[in-house]
């Protein structure tokens, strides 16, 4: 629904990251890329990489590595993620 923004221009990156934020694992991503496979055929990385800015799939894909391999486990978050999520927000502030 993201890609489609509610039949407004673009892609509503806003909601794709909050889809990435809310993921609880890797595991889950790959069940979201399966079932939009089924839904749509299409690959969904390739739609990402297709909707979304360079920066703004790096944003989403450093997300998703922050994230538990699965569902109840616990990931660190380094100060490496804290910087690179520093820098990401830096960025997007002073573009607007």
């Amino acid at each position: 629904m993201a890609f489609d923004n509610d039949g407004w221009w673009g892609t509503d990156v806003d909601a794709v990251r909050r889809v990435f934020v809310e993921l609880a694992s890797k595991e889950m991503f790959i069940d979201v890329m399966r079932s939009y496979k089924k839904l749509y055929n299409q690959n969904l990385v390739e739609d990402l990489t297709d909707e979304l800015t360079t920066s703004e799939y790096y944003e989403v894909q450093n997300i998703l590595a922050a994230k538990p391999d699965k569902k109840g486990q616990t990931q660190a978050f380094t100060i490496e993620t804290a910087k690179k999520f520093a820098k990401r927000f830096k960025q997007h502030l002073t573009t607007q």
